[in-house]
């Protein structure tokens, strides 16, 4: 198993973020893999990086403060930290984030005082997060396992240690860890999302008509000059890296105001700690104007109200149903690994680049051309195997896209 983590470190480095002679790496890591960030720092020195620093996080700790703090005291974010995020910027560093939540952590934390803590950090980090979403850093999220995330993924097991092991397996199946070469692989799998991406690119659809057997029926306008993307992409350092690892999506932004519909979501989403499940929502000019949760209805409306933007969506991404993750037929609680098996949309902000040129547009520009603007990106799963998604061309010409949960080229 340790060659296999090797290998997925050194994927991370070489082509996650694709260190450069020189540059400083930057961890985001939960103390439980404490262990995996420190075989990433040195397949990243091996690598040429010039430095490599470690943030941990302990998110029982910060159970701890939001259970016992006041809301005004979480909510003050310390000027060392907005430091921090700013030398990161600063400094050209690329940013590897390990994602390894424990499911439902935060269930029964007071909903308003996670809102308001989750708007000031929002609010300090502002400026990092939009040169992240802008490619102007480097970036690559990864997931390696914590004990209490495998036992939730495989509850059958009969130890903490057989939960971990089995997640590890899953984890490495998934990102291809057990290939001869994965960095390789990945590479040639690149070739694949680039075809796709330059159909749909060519084909400039209007609007997509999405319908299934959950009840979905959702028509999604996108924006004029749109632009199609998927595994590898290139940070305005003209450096090619891969923001997730696995990954199997081909995205892009809808119009904010041409979005109408029923939607039904088809996975669990985790936000901030806390399930949302068997959740539906309608759609009318962009925004949410109706919606329920079985499991959740309360964190659902936190969410499309944690500022002016959430109501409305920033990424479409299209899955197949056939996908290596989707085939492992297994629920993660992770949406790193959930959205890659599942076509999927993002409350939120729109990824700058999903317009010819956004990369370069001031936020005014980006609105005006049709991309929505929040404070945050909320990824959902909504395909199934009976997913039918139809293209519909300016001249109002229709082409499917997807049959049968799939890609029709």
């Amino acid at each position: 198993m340790n060659k296999y983590q090797n290998n997925l470190a050194r994927t991370a480095v070489e082509i996650g973020v694709n260190i450069q002679p020189g540059q400083k790496l930057f961890i985001n890591s939960p103390i439980e893999t404490a262990e995996f960030a420190r075989t990433l720092a040195g397949a990243a020195f091996e690598a040429g990086a010039g430095d490599v620093f470690v943030h941990y996080t302990d998110e029982n700790l910060t159970k701890i403060r939001y259970e016992k703090a006041e809301k005004d005291v979480l909510c003050h974010i310390p000027e060392w930290v907005i430091t921090k995020y700013n030398e990161i910027l600063k400094d050209g560093g690329a940013v590897i984030s390990i994602s390894a939540a424990e499911p439902g952590l935060f269930a029964g934390i007071n909903g308003e005082k996670l809102k308001a803590v989750s708007k000031a950090k929002q609010a300090a980090a502002a400026a990092y997060n939009s040169a992240i979403m802008a490619n102007k850093n480097r970036w690559c999220v990864i997931s390696v396992p914590s004990a209490a995330w495998a036992v939730k993924v495989f509850p059958q097991a009969r130890t903490r240690d057989q939960a971990l092991e089995l997640l590890w397996s899953a984890i490495i199946r998934a990102t291809h860890s057990s290939e001869h070469d994965a960095v390789a692989y990945w590479r040639r799998q690149d070739n694949t999302f680039k075809r796709r991406s330059a159909i749909l690119n060519e084909k400039q659809y209007d609007r997509l008509h999405y319908k299934n057997s959950l009840g979905t029926d959702l028509t999604v306008g996108l924006p004029k000059n749109h632009n199609w993307s998927g595994g590898s992409e290139v940070a305005q350092d003209g450096v090619v890296f891969f923001p997730n690892l696995p990954t199997e999506e081909i995205f892009s932004a809808p119009d904010k105001e041409r979005v109408d519909g029923h939607l039904v979501s088809s996975y669990p989403l985790i936000y901030q700690g806390r399930m949302i499940d068997h959740f539906h929502l309608d759609f009318r000019k962009g925004k949410v104007v109706g919606y329920s949760a079985k499991t959740g209805q309360d964190v659902l409306e936190e969410l499309i109200t944690s500022d002016d933007g959430a109501e409305q969506l920033g990424e479409i991404a299209l899955v197949p149903n056939d996908s290596p993750i989707s085939k492992m037929d297994l629920l993660f609680y992770n949406t790193l690994f959930d959205e890659n098996a599942s076509c999927h949309f993002a409350f939120g902000a729109a990824y700058p680049g999903c317009v010819k040129g956004g990369e370069q547009m001031s936020e005014e520009e980006l609105s005006k051309a049709g991309l929505n603007q929040s404070r945050t990106h909320v990824d959902f799963m909504v395909g199934t195997d009976d997913l039918e998604i139809t293209g519909i061309l300016p001249d109002g010409t229709e082409e499917l896209v997807f049959k049968d949960g799939n890609f029709v080229f």
